[in-house]
């Protein structure tokens, strides 16, 4: 029986909803190898050259950990393709973590039994296309409690922790995030990184100058949201910002890549329901980036009664319907490998051959081992 995923066409449509996931910098740091018909497998885009530019944040990200976040999301994304199919899947992560760490996660499509999608998850994969991060500021209207605990409930799903921040925690972390911007930003390897995923070097890759928002009233603010012009001298409009901020956090249990993984399905999960109910969402991960940057322990505003590793800092709310929605670009092919062709058709230069090492290094020399427990796969849903 020929599978029904035999179609080029069927697989790249499951990619290229993977492939709409957010990413730090918007470097679309992975890549996907077709085993079979019905199993594809997430990797991270370790591989750098003339065409397809290396995804390795080296200051932002030392540890490769909001990569893996990155490709988390992407999952997420593919899960839920995978699902409006009618076809229900197995995913493993880090399936061999020792071996071959740039496997992120391993998917096999049971082409065998046919089950309809939910309604959620129908619902979530048509939000894919309409979610977007939005760095303008919010209209005045505060998201309602309930929606707030949906938010968390569909983290909960992935095993990742958001949780609604008070007042004084939102003033925490504003500052905190400020801190870091402006010690960031007299980093000159740190602007160059920057410079480089927003110049708009790279078709289809980082952020355009449209998604960028607009700049702050005075360089002495912490405004809710990155601001990647900061220099000023860019033209982009001077607006304020709304004074009181909706921020949620999201953790996880520990803090390895199989969780890094976890937090990234729990973050796309819990921003495509926000995107359902006609809520959008930025980002404010300075302060965790920095702590990272110099190999220190991420921790929470003081005090803090739970004990959990923070991984991300959503702002939330409602966006202004009469401004253009600023989406951000995604390359034109997804990195694809089609391994079961003789030869392989590579749509992406190979891997370089020290690029599993690389990256243990990296996970090794931040204190956070490869994999947690026996083997380090775990089968997600």
């Amino acid at each position: 029986m020929l599978s029904p995923f035999a179609n080029d066409r069927s697989l790249f449509k499951i990619i290229r909803a993977a492939q709409l996931a957010p990413s730090v910098y918007n470097t679309q740091p992975w890549s996907f190898w077709v085993r079979a018909d019905d199993r594809i497998e997430l990797r991270a885009n370790t591989s750098g050259d003339d065409r397809h530019p290396d995804r390795w944040l080296d200051i932002t990200d030392p540890a490769s950990r909001e990569l893996a976040i990155s490709c988390g999301a992407a999952l997420f994304n593919l899960r839920m393709a995978i699902r409006v199919t009618g076809h229900e899947l197995a995913a493993w992560l880090l399936p061999d973590p020792g071996g071959d760490p740039t496997l992120l996660a391993s998917v096999e499509i049971v082409t065998g039994r046919v089950r309809p999608p939910s309604g959620e998850e129908q619902e979530l994969y048509d939000a894919i296309p309409r979610r977007h991060t939005y760095r303008w500021p919010f209209t005045g209207r505060r998201v309602h409690a309930n929606i707030l605990t949906e938010l968390e409930f569909a983290a909960a799903k992935e095993r990742g922790w958001l949780r609604v921040l008070y007042p004084f925690q939102v003033t925490s972390w504003l500052h905190a995030a400020g801190d870091a911007e402006r010690e960031f930003i007299r980093d000159r390897r740190y602007v160059a990184e920057l410079r480089r995923w927003t110049s708009g070097a790279e078709p289809g890759l980082g952020v355009p100058k449209t998604a960028y928002g607009p700049q702050p009233p005075a360089l002495s603010m912490n405004p809710p949201v990155r601001d990647f012009g900061f220099d000023w001298g860019d033209g982009r409009p001077i607006e304020r910002f709304e004074s009181h901020p909706q921020l949620m956090s999201l953790a996880t249990d520990y803090d390895r890549p199989l969780d890094w993984l976890r937090a990234g399905q729990a973050l796309q999960r819990a921003l495509l329901t926000a995107t359902r109910y006609g809520v959008a969402a930025s980002f404010l991960t300075q302060s965790l980036e920095l702590a990272d940057h110099k190999h220190e322990r991420r921790t929470w505003p003081s005090p803090w009664t739970f004990h959990e590793t923070p991984q991300m800092l959503i702002r939330v709310g409602y966006p202004d319907k009469h401004r253009p929605k600023p989406l951000t670009p995604r390359e034109e092919a997804p990195d694809v490998l089609d391994l079961r062709s003789n030869p392989p058709r590579h749509v992406l230069p190979p891997s370089r051959p020290a690029a599993g090492r690389e990256l243990v290094a990296r996970w090794n020399s931040h204190g956070r081992l490869p994999s947690q427990g026996r083997g380090g796969a775990e089968r997600a849903r």
